[in-house]
């Protein structure tokens, strides 16, 4: 068995292949054979699944399952009331697309590598987040896997979100772990390094920014990633309204044109660990509509955070090893695409660095989400302003690039608010290098630390 997940006979079909590996030692080759078996049995699905409280709701982006919301009728006892919410809540978790290392693919250019398994825990977290983005964007929030009413637009982007994420070097895959791994060599970032939190919101940028160019349905998709901790608004409203210019020509767009936006605020919440004030912060995040995960982890074991219920986060945990699924033919078997078995994670053990995904489908839903998230970034009962991180109106009313200042202070029409920093702070899932940072950074490419 191995994490499979629930699939429709409409959306699916065996089509697993598994390439020769041919050229490997076979002393690589036995390595590989013990490290995948490793990971299968600390990571896989043999396990009993994470257990639930039925007296406690159950967050999952942005949405609520709590038993005791459905009780209408006094005559329906309470078990079947918490054994329907949890049948919803399993639907919509089994739904989130799961990304995990892969084995037997085309060998990484420059490497050799013909498997992720042992290195690429980040790289696969990330593409989860963006997956679930791109899921809001095509099929929205409330698809369901196990529907029995996809229309066939859905059955299409379904396939073709997977498709994008296959794992093999080529431009009709503008979001697998070859392409990831290109755009990271621009970090100074190669095949079987660690990769951090900040360097995982860069790629997905600049692997969208990449495929929006090649892909005409991707073209009102935009991605924002925060510096400095900061999110600005005029940045984000220029972003969404200019057309994408394909080959030089610029294309024409409706005067209200909007793309819809995934943010990336990647921050540092602690020294060696987190910080327990932000943990009721971090919850807040998470019952958001426009939340789209968490990247993070514990130190070098990175996995993707999409809920919690009490002092437990739920995750998606890339570590298991599969083999590759062929995504060349019309439908194909998703099963390993979808995990049906949850895992929990105190909060305690969260790492401090970590990136938070969003995403804003239109300029209302944009506007909205810069009224409500403010509100829910600042830690409760502290005497200081210290929030997770800030809304700015416009990049020149900010302070935040002064080198010589440990004090960076943004300014906006509510209040002044001041977040400490720490230069030289280091990114506890990865050390990121001096070389690794590029033009495109703002003046301090360190974590903010809180």
């Amino acid at each position: 068995g191995g994490g499979g997940g629930a699939s429709p006979r409409s959306l699916s079909a065996a089509t697993n292949y598994s390439p020769s590996s041919g050229g490997k030692k076979p002393e690589d080759k036995i390595k590989n054979k013990m490290m995948n078996v490793w990971n299968n049995m600390k990571y896989g699905t043999g396990f009993a699944p994470a257990t639930f409280q039925e007296e406690s709701p159950i967050w999952l982006l942005g949405r609520c399952y709590f038993y005791k919301e459905l009780k209408v009728d006094d005559k329906v006892s309470d078990s079947q009331y918490a054994i329907s919410s949890l049948e919803q809540f399993y639907s919509d978790f089994i739904s989130r697309l799961w990304m995990t290392y892969r084995r037997d693919f085309s060998p990484i250019y420059g490497s050799g590598l013909t498997t992720d398994c042992g290195w690429g825990c980040m790289l696969r977290s990330s593409q989860m987040l963006l997956a679930s983005a791109l899921v809001f964007h095509f099929l929205s929030r409330d698809w369901r896997i196990n529907s029995r009413t996809h229309t066939t637009e859905e059955t299409f982007y379904y396939f073709q979100i997977l498709r994008w994420f296959g794992d093999e070097m080529t431009e009709y895959c503008p979001f697998s772990l070859h392409n990831f791994v290109e755009v990271g060599l621009r970090l100074d970032k190669k095949a079987g390094d660690w990769y951090g939190p900040y360097s995982a919101a860069q790629i997905i940028k600049d692997s969208v920014d990449k495929a929006i160019k090649l892909y005409p349905p991707l073209d009102g998709l935009r991605v924002y990633v925060a510096q400095d901790c900061v999110v600005c608004k005029e940045e984000i409203i220029e972003l969404c309204t200019q057309p994408i210019r394909y080959q030089g020509i610029e294309q024409s767009v409706p005067d209200d044109f909007w793309a819809g936006v995934i943010i990336l605020v990647p921050i540092r919440l602690g020294g060696d660990h987190l910080n327990p004030i932000y943990i009721p912060c971090i919850k807040s995040i998470l019952t958001l509509d426009q939340c789209v995960g968490i990247i993070g982890g514990k130190p070098r074991h990175s996995v993707t955070f999409i809920g919690f219920q009490d002092n437990k986060l739920i995750y998606l945990d890339p570590h298991y090893n599969q083999p590759i699924v062929d995504t060349h033919p019309p439908s194909f078997n998703t099963r390993s695409y979808h995990c049906t078995t949850p895992r929990k994670m105190s909060f305690s053990k969260m790492d401090p660095s970590c990136t938070i995904g969003f995403y804003c489908r239109t300029r209302e839903e944009f506007e909205r989400f810069c009224k409500v998230a403010p509100g829910v970034l600042h830690p409760p009962m502290q005497r200081g302003h210290y929030p997770m991180f800030v809304f700015a109106d416009k990049r020149n009313e900010t302070g935040l690039y002064s080198q010589n200042s440990n004090l960076l202070t943004v300014e906006s029409k509510q209040a002044s608010l001041s977040l400490p920093s720490l230069a030289g702070s280091s990114d506890s899932l990865e050390e990121e290098p001096e070389a690794s940072r590029s033009r495109s950074q703002s003046v301090s490419d360190d974590y903010v630390l809180l």
